[in-house]
């Protein structure tokens, strides 16, 4: 019996996964672009292959989003505005693009300056459900971010969607009641426009009213 040695000659779904080893959700435009070059073959497992185009970052520009987001066809994406690390599209313009796809939001990390339009900057995430979320980060930092300002309503007003496993609010102010969350100890949020916590893990057992599991 002979025996391939040419990672070519894998099957296709396997080749995939060997290729999400290799994508770092924080780098992933360069690393898939490394992938891409190699070869031919290649470049099309990558641009087939829908959860290689999950991870989308703002640092990629808005050309990128808008390929990363077709590509990603069905799949469930993870959306990371990291504008510390040097966005190259601005908060309002990035959630304009992925808005159309929140129904397959899985997570969404936002770390943006302060602005007096932050809040309108958010939306879709302040005015629609997104239904599979299952991790929220927002993070404000620079001048202004310690101000107090109005709560922002997440959801519409609606309740947090029962996937929601992981939150955190850093320098945010946010309307927690209508999101459900009432259970959850009073010392947990403080003064929540500084700075505010929940996660599923190490105090998971205690928000498993709010945050079922699937």
């Amino acid at each position: 019996m002979k025996f391939s040695r040419n990672i070519n000659s894998l099957p296709n779904e396997l080749l995939c996964e060997i290729f999400l080893l290799a994508v770092n959700p924080y780098s992933a435009r360069t690393d898939r672009c490394r992938l891409i070059l190699v070869c031919r073959l290649w470049k099309k497992h990558v641009e087939d292959s829908a959860l290689l185009w999950a991870d989308i970052s703002a640092r990629g520009g808005r050309a990128y989003i808008r390929r990363a987001l077709e590509n990603s066809k069905a799949s469930m994406i993870n959306l990371h505005y990291p504008e510390h690390n040097e966005a190259h599209i601005d908060l309002e313009s990035f959630m304009a693009e992925a808005g159309p796809y929140i129904a397959r939001w899985r997570s969404l990390t936002v770390v943006a300056r302060w602005s007096p339009q932050w809040e309108s900057a958010l939306d879709p995430l302040t005015s629609a459900q997104a239904p599979s979320l299952e991790f929220l980060e927002l993070c404000l930092f620079g001048p202004g971010y310690l101000t107090p300002a109005k709560a922002i309503t997440l959801f519409g007003g609606a309740l947090a969607p029962s996937t929601l496993k992981y939150l955190t609010l850093s320098h945010v102010q946010v309307a927690i009641e209508p999101l459900g969350l009432s259970g959850l100890p009073d010392q947990q949020f403080g003064p929540c426009w500084h700075w505010v916590s929940i996660v599923s893990h190490p105090t998971y057992h205690a928000t498993k009213a709010q945050f079922p599991e699937a």
